[in-house]
């Protein structure tokens, strides 16, 4: 067991004489002679203590120990040991500036050579050290580390001093007995632990050197002298490549994690991790990605650039943790993501629930979309069938939805699920469930029980819904031909228009407005029978969908133009009493001659031409969503005969002749065009 000779010393002369000054009768306590040797060793004692080497801890150190005022932040180190510069890095035809880690040379060591001898290099932690620090974790009290530290021994190290220190720590943090010392023996203890720290500095490991900056940020009285060579000690190790990547990550948590301003010593760690991006792997880039900070985010182009290398050999909570600190850092990188999703899908049946919602969590952020990765979620959704979470099948739909991906195996599990267990869902989960089916324009086949089930669990939940919620769900209902009516008379009234107003901002106001009257034109052409309380108009006079450069590039409107007569069209339209945009509009007659936009004969016959958009389909099939195919439905009820045409196709004319002769093509079953 090691620990200092002369700290035990010490104590036992202090408690000598604490307990002479507190009798009133001096010859019952002690003779003339052990008055004599008392005093004699503590002079000499007291001696040794003010006259320890240069690196002796001052009585002012001593005092902001037990002080109570706040401590200010770590004091920078007396000289500069490192600095800043830069390093051109290249990758291909990428070429960036890396910051690099540098160290200042003095006068006493060449510029190349490394500062620490053979003695002076961190030692191993020996079997009486280890003992040592058991028996400090056994004391339960400030006064049973000092009756462990009377015990007299051979040898001073620093590891015994650092974990007395540290123990210490603890209990003084805990109110344990710190008070009730007498200062005098208290300050003389410190001392000499701090002494014989400073002495030993450069010979403890890299983990004593971690748990003395945890020390001294838990504790503000630490000895400030202590504390510049524990920061100049990190620095020197930084600067000779002593720390590994998982150290380095350890030693910069806590140091973050503090309240003091370690500004400059954090960035010389994560300096130095960033010019060392090659010795990150499997094993540490979850902890080089917990802890990253923004102000250092660039790292994260070489961490992709590094997971490429290893991603198979990582688990799931690593997976999680380092998605999740993308999200936190708002860092992007299409080729990690992509390993991602592949791991995902080798390794599904091993992927917890919470880490795989982490994971679709932060595609859904960063609008990233991967068919393999969503092949994953097609055989695991299903696997798990009524079992399955309910936040993550919902956050799977949400998926599917923002990416326009059809999955009829997905979709048919989150019926069954709703179905079984709707009447738990809260109010956020029925929002994201039920709003994908209308928007994907899927409804499975005997889906009675489903919609009996939605239409019961929303007059439940319908007060405690966001009302813009409440408006899309079941505008999304109306996308499918399934007009909720027994709502008509909750949300198209007046009141509910100005509660929309004054719950909503401007943006969330307006699109529910927009789903507000897509849904009273569904039920007024849908659902004839059923009374509207009130009816109002909420779009402007142009629509919200314009054509694009392209199509007037390809010079289809020129092309239109002088087939039809530029007075026969009417562009960017809305058709009667809805809210459906029509980019093209001409109307016949029953020879099928074009005829004047103004005029209104008898068997007129209305011709809505539609430009289709790879939007406006499902991304993995030809499928429509359901705002288009509501929009067609209800044409079609109004008496449109509908043209699509496709944008791929005419993103590929390449001439007005092109142009001509593909409108020719689409408009010949519908009308007569001139002979050439």
């Amino acid at each position: 067991m090691a620990h200092p000779t002369n700290i035990g010393r010490v104590a036992r002369c202090l408690h000598q004489f604490k307990i002479l000054n507190r009798c009133s009768s001096l010859p019952s306590v002690l003779n003339r002679q052990d008055l004599q040797f008392t005093t004699e060793t503590l002079s000499s004692s007291t001696r040794q203590l003010a006259s320890s080497p240069s690196r002796s801890a001052s009585p002012s150190c001593a005092r902001k120990f037990t002080s109570s005022s706040s401590s200010s932040s770590t004091p920078p180190p007396s000289k500069k040991i490192l600095n800043i510069s830069t390093l051109l890095l290249q990758d291909g035809l990428d070429i960036r500036e890396l910051p690099l880690i540098v160290r200042c040379a003095d006068g006493t060591m060449f510029p190349f050579t490394n500062h620490i001898t053979a003695e002076e290099k961190p030692r191993q932690v020996t079997e009486e050290d280890e003992t040592f620090k058991v028996l400090l974790q056994q004391c339960s009290s400030v006064k049973d580390i000092f009756r462990l530290l009377e015990i007299p021994t051979d040898k001073v190290t620093g590891h015994s001093a650092s974990y007395a220190l540290l123990r210490m720590c603890q209990l003084k943090n805990a109110n344990r007995d710190w008070d009730d010392l007498d200062s005098f023996i208290r300050t003389a203890v410190m001392n000499e632990l701090y002494d014989t720290v400073r002495k030993e500095i450069s010979m403890l490991t890299n983990e004593t050197i971690t748990s003395l900056v945890k020390c001294f940020l838990r504790s503000p009285q630490f000895s400030q002298e202590c504390r510049v060579d524990v920061h100049e000690e990190i620095e020197r190790r930084i600067g000779d490549v002593q720390f590994s990547i998982s150290e380095l990550c350890a030693l910069s948590e806590k140091l973050q994690r503090s309240s003091e301003n370690n500004e400059d010593l954090i960035d010389h760690i994560w300096v130095h991790i960033g010019t060392r991006y090659q010795e990150i792997d499997e094993t540490n880039i979850a902890a080089v990605c917990r802890i990253l900070p923004r102000t250092h985010k660039y790292i994260t182009k070489m961490l992709d650039k590094q997971c490429q290398k290893f991603w198979w050999k990582l688990n799931s909570k690593d997976i999680a943790t380092t998605i999740t600190s993308m999200v936190r850092l708002n860092a992007m990188h299409g080729s990690m993501f992509k390993c991602f999703a592949k791991w995902t899908y080798l390794n599904i049946h091993n992927t917890s629930e919470t880490d795989l919602m982490q994971i679709i969590t932060c595609f859904i952020q960063f609008n990233f979309f991967d068919e393999i990765f969503t092949r994953a979620l097609e055989r695991y959704i299903p696997a798990r069938g009524l079992k399955v979470d309910t936040n993550l099948l919902a956050l799977t739909l949400e998926y599917i939805r923002g990416r326009r991906y059809l999955s009829p195996r997905i979709l048919d599990t989150a019926v069954s699920h709703f179905t079984e267990h709707g009447s738990d869902y809260n109010a956020l989960q029925l929002y994201t469930v039920l709003r994908t089916f209308g928007h994907l324009n899927y409804l499975p086949k005997n889906s009675t029980s489903f919609l009996v089930k939605v239409e019961d669990v929303l007059d439940k939940e319908f007060e405690n819904l966001d009302i813009s919620h409440c408006v899309e769900i079941l505008c999304s209902f109306a996308f499918l031909g399934k007009i909720p009516t027994n709502f008509v008379s909750k949300v198209l009234t007046p009141s509910f228009l100005t509660r929309l107003k004054s719950t909503s901002n401007s943006n969330t106001y307006y699109q529910s407005c927009l789903w507000l009257e897509m849904f009273q034109s569904a039920v007024m052409l849908e659902a004839r029978g059923s009374r509207i309380p009130f009816i109002f108009k909420f779009y402007d006079s142009n629509p919200h969908r314009n054509l694009d450069r392209v199509i007037h590039k390809s010079k289809l409107v020129d092309a239109l133009y002088g087939l039809l007569g530029e007075e026969n069209v009417k562009r960017l339209t809305f058709a009667k009493n809805t809210v459906h945009p029509i980019d093209f509009e001409f109307h016949v007659d029953s020879n099928g001659n074009v005829i004047p936009y103004s005029q209104m004969p008898e068997n007129l016959t209305r011709i809505a031409l539609l430009i289709r958009r790879p939007e406006d389909y499902c991304i993995n099939s030809g499928h429509l969503l359901g705002e288009h195919s509501m929009r067609n439905r209800h044409l079609k009820i109004l008496g449109y005969k509908i043209i699509e045409l496709t944008y791929l196709d005419i993103c590929q004319l390449r001439n007005s002749k092109e142009a001509v002769d593909y409108l020719k093509k689409e408009l010949a079953p519908y009308l007569k065009l001139p002979q050439e």
